[in-house]
């Protein structure tokens, strides 16, 4: 819109300047406005005729016309004055939706000088009554659409309104009144017989010896418009001693939604890095529609709307347009609303940066890990993986992420309780992706083993084996076994059966650091209970006597061993079997394994 703005002055400040001409000293501006009210100029035209003749004439004096350098003169519709001109800004008359223009009306005045004959008087300068008859000539001037004030238009029709875009206008111009007198006395003199005072009076309504500064009307054509805008202008014209003129005309602009609009563009160089579930973005004509063609395919079912004032556009990448990474053409088109007119941008080249996998540390399993521990760490191939702390400051070694894995290792001098995650980083056009955190645990000393197995079941189906387990209190302590209840369940493809006695062979013997047992030991077949599937057994450990009783004769005993029977099962395949597990309160568990031969 400020390129034509600043048109303002050409056609606002257009003054027509006119050297008045003199006529003969005997007519005066009295004698004329007496002729005028008191009707000395009737059937006759007496007074007019007795008038001397007018002095030679001067050079001619130029018409003031509109200035529409630059500017486009619209054409005039049925019942225009001749002297109304509607003038635009759009180039041939012709606008797009959401395209901002100016509008606006001038008035042409009737030249004097053209319309009488050279020999008019026009050889001296007429006196100070001409400014002041001037200085009291006013016109005024307006424009309107389809009948109604601009912005009211603009409004009900969906489109945006511009602030201040009516500019009605009234302007104070000079009045020709020396060859207006001229004019008459002329005629009276020699043309005319018998002039009337009507006769007189219409010409003084079509006179005016200035063109006025013209009103007009900025605005946005709204989105929607097609075909024509009408524009409607008033000019409203009134003098010191002439009648008042009200003149009312039209024109239009023509509307042509189907026109191309300008080319769009996209941002960046000729080579266009986008991750994936990114955008393309650039500039296209305002309120248009844009869309992407990539690699040779024509997206126009995702066109999106360039912003109504700005024209910025934003593209959501397509799905499945990744092409492996590599780069493919890539060109936006658009085309304006109800249009057929297609603009294409100049060709880019894209390429489509896949988006990283969340890092995930699959080892350690849990919720913590150490200081100076080794992580393996799945991602995306091709990542950069680096272990850091809650700042993002790297914590451990980095390492490249290679058929979905990679190791990387925590530094030794990291705190305890240190939130820890593994960061994922790619190439350019990727943002860095964290994984799940994890606690650095402090160093708190291991758990003993207190419970662990010493000799595993292996017999053939139908054959007996033994398997033994160990306990060794974590407080060197054997008397806290005293009453513990131990349960024991046996592994796949073995079943605990009675002796023939009735009892379930279980025995308990204890032993050193050395390997040397106790000279007794303790029979415990008595007191097991078995389920009916033979495949779990539960007894209690006896009282503190029978231990100590089994620890006779060895020094410095610190475990219990028990032992048992259990039979392969007839039907067992071979071959190693799903693990049974022994658990003692109190003092934890462990697997126990068997296998068939």
């Amino acid at each position: 819109m400020s390129a034509f703005l600043a048109k303002e002055d050409s056609f606002m400040t257009i003054a027509k300047k006119r050297v008045a001409k003199t006529v003969g000293r005997t007519v005066t501006i009295a004698a004329l406005t007496t002729a005028i009210v008191g009707g000395t100029l009737g059937t006759g035209v007496a007074s007019a005729a007795e008038a001397p003749a007018a002095a030679a004439p001067a050079a001619a004096a130029p018409t003031a016309e509109p200035d529409l350098s630059g500017y486009f003169e619209l054409p005039q519709g049925t019942g225009t004055p001749p002297s109304m001109r509607f003038w635009t800004s759009a180039d041939g008359g012709v606008v797009q939706p959401n395209q901002t223009v100016r509008v606006g009306v001038d008035w042409v005045p009737w030249d004097i000088f053209s319309e009488f004959e050279p020999n008019v008087a026009r050889s001296s300068t007429f006196d100070w009554t001409q400014d002041l008859i001037r200085f009291l000539g006013s016109t005024n001037f307006s424009v309107k659409l389809n009948g109604m004030p601009c912005n009211d238009w603009v409004a009900k029709n969906g489109g945006e309104v511009i602030k201040d875009g009516q500019h009605d206008t009234t302007t104070y111009q000079p009045a020709d009144v020396a060859g207006l007198v001229g004019r008459l006395t002329e005629v009276a003199n020699r043309l005319l017989k018998n002039i009337t005072k009507a006769d007189v009076l219409n010409v003084l309504k079509l006179y005016d010896a200035g063109r006025a500064s013209g009103g007009y009307c900025d605005f946005k054509v709204p989105p929607v418009s097609d075909g024509k805008i009408i524009v409607n202008g008033e000019v409203n014209r009134k003098n010191f001693i002439f009648l008042p003129s009200y003149n009312t005309g039209n024109s239009w602009l023509t509307v042509d939604a189907q026109r191309t609009p300008a080319a769009p563009t996209i941002d960046g160089g000729y080579e266009i890095k986008v991750p994936e579930n990114g955008s393309i973005t650039g500039g296209a004509a305002p309120n248009s529609f844009v869309w992407p063609v990539i690699n040779g395919r024509d997206y126009s079912d995702l066109a999106v709307r360039a912003d109504k004032s700005s024209g910025r556009y934003v593209l959501k990448l397509p799905p499945n347009v990744l092409n492996g990474g590599k780069p493919q053409p890539l060109v936006v088109k658009s085309r304006n609303d109800g249009g057929s007119g297609v603009a294409s941008s100049d060709a880019h080249s894209l390429t489509v940066i896949p988006e990283l996998k969340k890092p995930e540390i699959t080892d350690p399993k849990g919720d913590t890990v150490s200081a100076g521990q080794e992580l393996t760490v799945s991602g995306s191939d091709g990542s950069t993986v680096t272990p850091v702390d809650g700042n993002g400051n790297p914590v451990g070694t980095s390492a490249t992420v290679t058929n979905g894995t990679a190791k990387v290792t925590l530094n030794k001098d990291i705190a305890p309780d240190t939130k820890i995650q593994i960061r994922a980083t790619g190439t350019e056009g990727t943002s860095p992706v964290l994984s799940d955190p994890k606690t650095v645990k402090g160093d708190t000393p291991p758990v003993p083993v207190q419970v662990f197995q010493t000799q595993a079941l292996s017999a053939k189906p139908g054959e007996t084996a033994n398997a033994t387990f160990a306990i060794k209190p974590a407080n060197g302590d054997l008397l806290s076994l005293a009453g513990k209840k131990i349960t024991v369940q046996v592994p796949d493809g073995f079943t605990v059966k009675r002796l023939d006695s009735g009892s379930y062979n279980v025995t308990a013997a204890t032993g050193n650091a050395a390997g040397e047992a106790g000279k007794n030991y303790i029979w415990l077949g008595d007191d097991v209970q078995v389920t009916p599937d033979g495949k779990t057994m539960t007894f209690t450990f006896p009282g503190a006597d029978k231990i100590k009783n089994a620890s006779e004769g060895v020094a410095n005993v610190i475990q219990i061993g028990v032992s048992f029977t259990a039979t392969a099962d007839a039907n067992a395949a071979p071959g190693d079997k799903n693990p049974g597990n022994v658990t003692v309160d109190g003092f934890g568990s462990t697997k126990l394994t068997g296998a068939v031969k």
